[in-house]
This record gives C-alpha cells, structure tokens and sequence, in this order.
C-alpha cells in the first residue's frame, strides 16, 4: 500500500509556471522536457503496480532521506518483513546500449547511469539501518516502464540489475508473497523519522523579465475579461473564479521563486495588480500560513501545487469554474 503521494516535482512545477510567463531558452527546454518525461515514467509505474495490486508491501514514493548529514532521492521504496527494495525509475524511450559500465543511445554516451545510482541509493539505505533501528536487508532494481524501450548489453549480469516493461508485471506480482507485520512497520518508522526536504533545486527567476498578470487555465492565454467574482476568457471562453485565479498564482509563485518568501507586494507584482487587494487578502488568509516578520509579513502556501489546492476548493467555493 502506498504510504505517501507521488506529487509533482518542484523542478517540472518551476518549468510549467515559468513557460507560461517567458519564451524558455533552448537549455531550459531540454531540462523542461527531461521533467516531463521522468515525471511520466513515475506515474506510469504507479499505474502498472497499481493494476497489479501492493496489499502486502508498503510503499514510499519520491522521499528525500536524511543519511550520513546528506540527502538521499529514492523514486520508490518498497517495505516488507523481509526488508526494503529501491527502485530507480527510468522512463528511456528507443533504443539504448549498456557497454564497458557505460549507458548509450546511439552515439551519445549518458551521464545518467541507474546502475551506480541504484548502487549508491542501496548502500545508503542500509547505513541508515545501522545502529539506529532494526537491521534490514535492502536490495534494489533499475525499472524502465516504457514499452518502447529496448537494450543490449555486453554485460549479462546487468539483466539481473534491471526490469523492463515486459517484465514489470511478474515483478510486481512477486511483492504479492510479502508480509507487513511488526518487523516491515519499524523500518517504516525508521525511515518516516527520517525523511526531508528536497534542498537541492533553487530557483535564480527574475520577476521584471516575466509577463504580468493572470492566464486561463484552459488555454494558457492573458486575454481575460473582468466579472465581479470570475474571469473569463476572450480566447476560448472558459470561466474561472477569482479565488481559482489566486490559488493558481500563489501555487506559480511558490515554485517561480522557490525556497523565496512571498509578501502581498510581490505577488501584486506579478498579477499585474489585476485583482482587488481585499480578493488578495481573503486569499492569504484562507490558503496561507502566516509569518510575520518585523512590520513585513510572509505567507507560505499551504499545499503542494495548484491541484491539490483545487481539491479543497472544490468542496468550499460557492464561485464555480466553466471550462468546457
């Protein structure tokens, strides 16, 4: 059973809001797209282990560990009375060779290696169970969950170190066999104790050179005209409230400035003033938290992304959306 969500990451959150609001750069691009696809190939993970179905193993997805003062990502980890397994996913899509410890495609060599990574992520873990709680085994695997990906190697040991797509099922269908008993919920609570925060994407954005104001979340286009409590687009219709709005740019400036404090002055900035101070406020105070500092004060946003935030919304807004 999952233990956590698999939310969206803050790097693939920063590209999305920051391409609404620039023409990204060709390097920017590349790093937008590297999200989208590493974001797919988790989901797709999520989905196929779903249809199988995790009764009898716990599972974290996407956790920062804190090990050795360092941080340590795993995209998954799967707990049983047997120990914890560490999947690394890649979502590679083509044709990929495995030569003399080195990953390529085509000519290109890549310095993204999940051979080592899964290595490195494996010994981390078992430090963590040293001395500091239940001793465990850890083992792990390379997954690709694309379908169109397709290897050749020189090493044949590096088969037992991975498991592609035609084999993913059989491999899920054999956590079916494990036990959650006492022994599988202290190491959950060994590495619950020790999860944190992602401190390594920072964010350096520029808010004079961003476009200002407010976009439809239908069509991704500025042409809106103003209702007393909704905004509706000149482009293609859609009708969205004001709050909508302004869960929609607090959830943008969260990860436009990541790690950076947000004040109402900053984030009437990047509105372009096109909503009512008061809209602002009410807004703060019912979807952050507060944080004064000084005569300043600070809000925090209170959920991960726009989405989320939408959940709660939906069930307390008397102000509905027309997209369609």
């Amino acid at each position: 059973m999952y233990l956590n969500s698999r939310n969206t990451p803050p790097v693939l959150l920063h590209y999305r809001a920051l391409s609404r609001r620039m023409v990204l750069g060709s390097e920017d691009k590349i790093k937008m797209k590297m999200a989208e696809r590493g974001y797919e190939g988790e989901t797709l993970y999520d989905e196929i282990f779903n249809s199988v179905g995790h009764e009898h193993v716990y599972i974290f997805r996407d956790v920062y560990l804190k090990i050795e003062n360092s941080l340590a990502q795993y995209d998954s980890i799967i707990v049983s009375d047997s120990g914890a397994v560490v999947n690394e996913i890649k979502n590679y899509c083509g044709d990929y060779r495995y030569e003399k410890g080195q990953w390529f495609n085509g000519s290109r060599r890549l310095s993204d290696d999940g051979i080592t990574q899964i290595t490195r992520a494996v010994n981390k873990l078992l430090k963590l169970s040293e001395g500091r709680g239940p001793a465990f085994d850890v083992s792990g695997k390379v997954v690709f969950p694309n379908d169109d990906f397709r290897m050749t190697t020189d090493d044949d040991k590096v088969w037992g170190k991975i498991v592609v797509r035609s084999n993913l099922k059989k491999y899920f269908r054999s956590f079916r066999y494990g036990n959650i008993g006492a022994r599988a919920e202290a190491i959950v609570k060994l590495i619950e104790n020790n999860i944190g925060e992602n401190m390594y994407f920072k964010t350096q954005t520029d808010i004079d050179r961003l476009r200002k104001g407010l976009y439809c979340g239908k069509c991704g286009e500025f042409n809106l005209l103003k209702a007393r409590y909704h905004r509706q687009c000149g482009s293609c219709g859609a009708k969205e409230s004001n709050e909508t709005h302004m869960l929609r740019v607090m959830s943008d400036y969260k990860y436009l400035f990541y790690g950076e404090s947000m004040t109402k002055k900053r984030l009437m900035t990047l509105i372009g003033d096109d909503l009512h101070p008061e809209v602002v406020r009410r807004a703060f105070a019912k979807y952050c938290y507060k944080n004064r500092k000084g005569k300043s004060t600070e809000y925090t946003f209170k959920y991960h992304d726009f989405n989320e935030a939408m959940k709660y919304l939906d069930y307390t807004s008397k102000y509905k959306n027309y997209r369609e």
